[in-house]
């Protein structure tokens, strides 16, 4: 209950999150699940490829990607999808699951005025998940951007990752839950890795908090939440 309690205040206090897992660890399931929390005056709109989101809200406007017909025309890809909504007015973002170069409009998205904004990534860790992101940033073809510079991005733009999986009995959960805390800057001065604050982590049959500082703590108190 209490980690639901802090997810929930996550998304009603606007924090941009990326849940992160392996293949059929229930991402998608975490994502509907977390929507649900959204508040109903809120718009909300939905990039998917393919849809499976079943988001219970009243404000909800769905995209999906569609591949190129048999002439090879016609493909509308994820990342013009993100780039259009964009242009919609939505409150928040969700994106069903980032697998590419469009990871980095997303990031974008989440950066400039869509905060409370979502995605899914595959990895193998809360941290492995800052890897992933850049090397999806570096699929862009028309990507010529230091590695340091999306560091900055991802930080500026990404506050929370939840880490879920599928055990060894098939059971999906939350394994851990971490904040970006700060940048890890090498001697010249560039930025060569992102510090995460690890707040929650599944132990012993049950979710332990973990982080002796919450840098969110005072948002996440504005909308009703405080550690047990």
């Amino acid at each position: 209950r209490e980690v639901i309690e802090f997810l929930r205040a996550a998304i009603l206090s606007e924090q941009n999150l990326i849940i992160a897992g392996g293949t059929s660890s229930g991402k998608t399931t975490w994502l509907n699940n977390l929507a649900s929390y959204i508040p109903p005056g809120e718009s909300i709109i939905t990039i998917e490829d393919p849809a499976e989101l079943q988001l219970q809200h009243p404000d909800v406007r769905r995209l999906e990607a569609r591949p190129a017909n048999i002439e090879g025309k016609g493909a509308i890809t994820m990342d013009t999808h993100l780039e259009d909504s964009l242009r919609m007015s939505p409150t928040r973002i969700v994106v069903g699951e980032c697998r590419g170069g469009e990871v980095f409009t997303m990031l974008q998205a989440m950066n400039t005025g869509h905060p409370g904004s979502m995605t899914t990534v595959h990895s193998n860790s809360a941290k492995d998940t800052i890897y992933r992101t850049v090397n999806m940033v570096l699929m862009r073809k028309d990507m010529n951007m230091p590695t340091d510079a999306i560091l900055n991005l991802i930080f500026s733009a990404v506050d929370i990752i939840v880490y879920v999986l599928r055990d060894q009995t098939g059971l999906r959960r939350i394994d851990h839950i971490v904040e970006l805390k700060d940048v890890v800057r090498a001697s010249d001065g560039r930025t060569q890795d992102i510090e995460l604050n690890l707040l929650w982590q599944y132990e012993d049959g049950t979710w332990n908090w973990k982080a002796e500082e919450f840098l969110r703590e005072e948002a996440f108190a504005k909308v009703g939440w405080a550690l047990y």
